[in-house]
């Protein structure tokens, strides 16, 4: 089952986030939470499964997480409680408990195919190989996991870039088992064969598997509108309005805060973990802070976003010390530079200008059509934008849309920017990073080059690039959109101004 997104959970309300001593979900999860006052205490076990499960399928991990800790604490075993249950702790970072809620759900149930393929994919996921390959040779004999055995091999094979023989494990996989599986694991299957077809050459099968691997169900629960809706009200709160420069005497300092944006897949997840490796920042990797003070502006204090600068100072206050509580929850450092990472952050600007007028900006950007075909070929978590990037025309209408938008801010905003060119950073790591950190006011630290290391050192990585931001430096991605370019077709009308504008 799957969770919901990060801007999914910044719909949350303030009273909402102060619930209990950890907000869950934002912080560490602590498996002492509370049991909400609505929960069915005299419900059957089988009545608090399904009740359990019927939050988890519509995307509502507090609730369920809640349900499930509610019924291992009254003693009761399920395989199936224990198996989602870790699918959760996952999701939510808590690696090692995850692995043992798995690893439960298998001895409760030996035959239970879905904890060996959570528990798989789990090592998969945080690059951890080694235990894969373990895990695959500790189960080798059970005969319920066929499939799930071949899948994997063949994933573990083309991350060790054994592409002809990862093809021949995944192509012998049953069309039967491919049938009868979750849309989750139906999406993995297509994701990864898509990728293997890919690196052979087979760009046409690689094309078909993509659109496949996008058909998640759950995008239907967001309007694909909302998000461009959302973003013409920043432009409009810039186009229409006076804007305010504000200079704010509250002792809270956000010279030391600076914004890593761009779009997804133009490599702020590399950037991210070079700059982590740095003794002097961290980064706070893609979660909801902004998306809670935006829904704050819209709420309690009734201001639309094309209203933006009618916010008054005192209220710009109080959102700003909301910013920085909601950031303790993800770090106690202080006297660090802190880089908040979300690469469509981009399209808040105008918000985070306004509350942060000293913050500094780092944008991001590639390619455009290299960035567009890498979007159409990552599974992301849905979401209102990500509900976008499943075809490579609408991510070309979504990436054309917020190019506009950073056009617009950057010309009309008082913004303390530096731009990092994909490329440039590819092919000229030293200088590229040394003037990302002159910009942010720190100098050269030898441990941004062992980003490698940083990142198996991270466990759970928030993006589909968790994979490969633990490879070497490579260029095979640069112009990749070639090989598929009979399939762009109805995308340059979006996408050729962008490849001038950024002079590529």
């Amino acid at each position: 089952m799957d969770s919901s997104s990060q801007e999914g959970e910044g719909k949350k309300k303030l009273t909402e986030v102060k619930t209990f001593s950890v907000p869950f979900p934002f912080g560490e999860f602590k498996e002492n939470i509370a049991i909400s006052t609505n929960t069915p205490s005299k419900l059957s076990k089988e009545q608090i499964i399904n009740q359990a499960f019927k939050f988890h399928s519509k995307g509502n991990i507090s609730e369920a997480a809640k349900l499930y800790q509610y019924f291992i604490n009254q003693g009761f075993k399920d395989h199936r409680v224990f198996s989602n249950y870790g699918v959760i702790l996952q999701d939510l970072g808590n690696l090692q408990e995850a692995e043992l809620k798995y690893r439960k759900a298998i001895a409760l149930k030996p035959d239970f195919a879905d904890a060996y393929f959570n528990l798989f994919n789990q090592y998969e996921q945080i690059n951890n190989l080694e235990k894969l390959k373990e895990s695959l040779n500790e189960f080798n004999k059970i005969d319920s996991i066929k499939n799930e055995l071949l899948l994997f091999r063949s994933r573990l094979n083309f991350r060790n870039k054994d592409h002809q023989t990862a093809k021949e494990l995944i192509d012998n996989i049953s069309p039967e088992w491919i049938e009868k599986s979750n849309n989750s694991q139906k999406l993995i299957f297509w994701s990864y064969k898509a990728f293997i077809e890919d690196k052979i050459g087979n760009y046409d099968i690689a094309y078909s598997c993509f659109e496949k691997s996008q058909k998640n169900p759950h995008y239907d629960r967001y309007s694909k509108d909302s998000f461009f809706e959302r973003m013409s009200s920043y432009k409009n709160s810039i186009i229409n309005k006076g804007i305010r420069f504000n200079t704010l005497d509250d002792a809270m300092e956000d010279d030391n805060l600076s914004f890593l944006i761009g779009f997804p897949r133009s490599g702020t997840t590399l950037l991210d973990t070079i700059l982590r490796g740095h003794k002097d920042i961290e980064v706070i990797e893609e979660k909801p802070i902004m998306s809670i003070i935006e829904r704050l502006v819209k709420e309690k204090f009734n201001t639309k976003l094309d209203n933006l600068y009618s916010i008054s100072e005192n209220n710009i206050k109080i959102l700003r010390k909301q910013y920085f509580e909601l950031l303790k929850e993800y770090t106690n450092t202080k006297g660090k530079l802190l880089i908040d990472k979300m690469p469509l952050h981009t399209s808040r600007l105008p918000l985070i200008n306004l509350l942060f007028p000293n913050a500094k900006i780092i944008f991001t950007h590639r390619q455009p059509y290299d960035t567009v075909l890498s979007c159409f070929q990552q599974s992301f978590k849905p979401n209102r934008a990500m509900a976008n990037l499943v075809s490579l025309k609408s991510s070309s209408i979504m990436y054309d849309q917020v190019m506009n938008a950073w056009d617009i801010y950057k010309n009309n905003l008082p913004l303390d920017f530096i731009t990092s060119k994909y490329e440039h950073l590819i092919e000229n790591f030293d200088d590229h990073i040394l003037k990302i950190l002159e910009f942010l006011g720190v100098g050269w630290d030898k441990n941004v080059k062992n980003y490698r290391k940083t990142a198996l050192e991270r466990g759970k990585i928030n993006t589909p690039s968790s994979s490969q931001v633990v490879q070497p430096l490579y260029k095979s991605s640069i112009e990749k959109w070639k090989k598929y370019e009979k399939y762009f077709e109805d995308c340059h009308q979006y996408l050729e101004k962008w490849v001038s504008y950024f002079d590529y």
